[in-house]
């Protein structure tokens, strides 16, 4: 049982191996499953998963449908850190805490990065900055549909504006 696993240790019955079914193998510390290997290679993990380089393949679940699920990334003030999406073994996006903090709740701005096919760097998007919460669309912003709301501020806008067809260019005040 998990609470006295069939392979154990001497003064510490309530840790080791043990099976519960048909292909199945449980880790077992405390009277606690940390550890389930299923006969398709699943591996389900009970607490945190601690160290520098973990690889996984396949879908990483967090919660599994049980209440809250909260995944943290966590880096040094000096460090990035990030989330990488690939396709085929290629990057093609990244979203990635990035620049040294400095105090004052500078730095550490919150960054998307996009890749080409062949996974080569091409560019920033999008940045969100994280002493003043200001959004930087790097490349251009569409927006469809529509903007709702009694006032927008600008630093500079240049647009086409619909419903009038034409262009304009604000550089200080309320659109």
């Amino acid at each position: 049982t998990v609470s006295a696993p069939s392979i154990s240790f001497t003064g510490d019955t309530d840790t080791g191996i043990w099976r519960p079914g048909s292909n199945q193998l449980w880790f077992v510390t405390t009277g606690v499953n940390r550890l389930k290997l299923d006969g398709s290679g699943n591996a389900e993990f009970t607490g945190a998963l601690t160290g520098t380089t973990a690889t996984f393949s396949g879908i990483v679940t967090t919660g599994a449908g049980t209440g809250q699920a909260l995944s943290i990334i966590d880096s040094s003030a000096a460090s990035f850190a990030g989330l990488r999406f690939y396709t085929a073994g290629l990057q093609r996006w990244a979203l990635q805490k990035s620049g040294a903090e400095g105090g004052s709740n500078a730095g550490g701005n919150l960054n998307v990065y996009r890749y080409s096919d062949s996974g080569g760097y091409i560019g920033n998007p999008l940045t969100i900055n994280r002493a003043s919460g200001l959004v930087t669309a790097n490349t251009g912003l569409t927006v469809t549909g529509a903007l709702t709301g009694t006032t927008a501020t600008f630093t500079t806008v240049t647009a086409a504006l619909v419903g009038n067809a034409t262009t304009s260019t604000n550089t200080t005040g309320n659109a």
